[in-house]
């Protein structure tokens, strides 16, 4: 098939900090070499089992995608997390998207509200659905949009960014009242303009081979939302909202046209603008973000996974972003050019971070310990972890960051990465969920550019893709569990939630 593209301190966590009240950071240490191990994590001998899995719901709710934990202060340049209160009871209260495919244009999102006492581990599931109109829900964010002091939710769909407005404090279990009047209110404005057909079909006569006609093809376009962000990028103390975005067009040649296939893709970033105290999609601005170092064009093809992160330290919060399907410099950074102008394409700098064959996450820590936030990246296609060092000058370099793969995967695709201390020794370890039901932990070597050793948390049975992995301390026993949500590769009755108890720390 033919492709063509168009165009300060770590956040580090010590463990038994993060509950819904807050967090410290502290700087990572780099760790002492232990006992040889692959990178499966196969050779270190934990008597009893650390880790085992809770069942939280299954079966119920399909294909899930995502499930989050931690939310961020509107106006925190550090970007501090801490645990997601809705009902203010001092414990973690996890949300989980899924795409409930291939039901056409379904998606549901659930806030697991604790109950109970601290150190009971219980929840009620309330779900919100937005009437068959947000198909391919793929991530969810959290966060106090118009600042009453509740949490808000917005989502990545196919149709938009969905923005459901809590009904306020107190009422987070009143469901009739969240989100809008209308299901078209309740995604932001400009998210849903998405390419009409006379657009797609210009998109493809440029790309075609002379002779060749569109009639030749059967198409199908894929378009959408990947994932979500909420922070406050323009420094007026309000939470706005940034969301990767996707275009990838499938050209099939007819079976009576003798042509080849052909694979358009493209993508970039989009900020949303909060107006100020907005209980619904309507009056929010539209920034373009993601266009290439050298040319206008947007060029964050295949665009997902984003970071929120003061890199330049000047104050105001940038972009950190993955691309799967982009051909060179997956993971790059774009410089915040301030509030007066945030809405100018070509103000926002495009700095390279490195390369990395099918990006699929990335997370953000000073692992070498100079000071300086380094980034990790995932590569699913890849197969491996790769440590993104940054330069002694800064994050501003004309070339790639130096690079080290410190995991190579054999037996599954790695997914969702995580910089955590999960054994509680004061050092950060890499949580990672994967295909194949795998959840593991790797833990650095002395010189943390060498290869990590892996350890085993679980392998969830029957197998299926682990999505992005939510954290925090949730019975109260003063280390980091895991929030789960498993897409089962072979059928639903598999699918489930899930939350990983860690007896590991001292």
């Amino acid at each position: 098939m033919r492709s063509i593209r168009t165009a300060g301190i770590m956040l580090g966590l010590a463990f038994g900090t993060l509950l819904s009240t807050g967090c410290e950071s502290y700087f990572f240490l780099p760790g002492t070499q232990t006992d040889s191990s692959s990178a499966l994590g196969t050779a270190q001998v934990i008597f009893g089992d650390p880790f085992t899995e809770q069942l939280i719901q299954g079966r119920t709710f399909f294909n899930g995608k995502a499930v989050t934990t931690l939310t961020y202060r509107a106006g925190d340049a550090t970007r501090t997390p801490f645990g997601i209160d809705f009902n203010g009871d001092g414990k973690i209260d996890p949300v989980a998207g899924y795409a409930l495919d291939p039901v056409p244009d379904a998606g549901v999102i659930q806030i697991l509200l604790s109950q109970g006492s601290t150190g009971e581990v219980r929840y009620i599931s309330l779900t919100l659905d937005g009437n068959n109109n947000w198909p391919d829900l793929l991530d969810v964010a959290v966060g106090d949009i118009d600042g009453d002091g509740a949490f808000d939710i917005v989502a990545a769909t196919s149709r938009g960014v969905v923005y459901m407005h809590n009904p306020g404090p107190g009422q987070t279990t009143v469901m009739r009242d969240w989100g809008a009047e209308t299901p078209e209110l309740e995604f932001l404005s400009g998210s849903t303009e998405l390419l009409s057909r006379e657009e797609v079909e210009a998109i493809i006569e440029q790309v075609l081979p002379p002779g060749v006609t569109i009639d030749q093809y059967d198409v199908t376009v894929e378009q959408g939302y990947t994932n979500v962000e909420i922070a406050d990028f323009d420094n007026d103390g309000r939470n706005d909202v940034v969301a990767s975005r996707r275009l990838k067009i499938v050209m099939t040649p007819r079976p009576d046209s003798n042509v080849q296939p052909l694979l358009i893709i493209t993508g970039g970033l989009q900020m949303f603008i909060n107006p100020g105290g907005a209980v619904d999609g309507e009056g929010w601005a539209l920034a373009e973000v993601g266009r290439h170092e050298r040319f206008t064009e947007l060029d964050r093809e295949g665009a997902g996974y984003i970071l929120a992160y003061d890199l330049d330290q000047d104050g105001d919060l940038d972009i950190i972003s993955a691309a799967r399907e982009d051909d060179n410099v997956q993971i790059s950074w774009f410089e915040n050019p301030g509030s007066t102008a945030i809405f100018d394409l070509s103000q926002w700098t495009a700095w390279r971070v490195g390369s990395l064959r099918d990006a699929f996450s990335i997370d953000i820590a000073d692992v070498t310990g100079d000071g300086r936030p380094d980034i990790i990246g995932v590569g699913g296609a890849q197969m491996q972890i790769v440590l993104y060092e940054q330069p002694a000058e800064g994050a501003q370099r004309e070339y790639d960051w130096d690079s080290y793969p410190i995991v190579t995967f054999e037996s599954f695709e790695p997914r969702d990465v995580k910089v955590i201390d999960i054994d509680g020794d004061g050092q950060a370890e890499l949580v990672l969920g994967g295909t194949n039901g795998a959840v593991r932990y790797f833990e650095a070597p002395a010189d943390p550019r060498e290869t990590w050793e892996g350890v085993r948390i679980l392998d969830f049975e029957p197998a299926g893709e682990v999505g992005l992995i939510g954290y925090g301390d949730l019975d109260g026993d003063g280390d980091f569990d895991l929030v789960a949500v498993l897409d089962d590769e072979t059928e639903d009755t598999g699918d489930r939630i899930t939350w990983i108890r860690n007896d590991l720390a001292p």
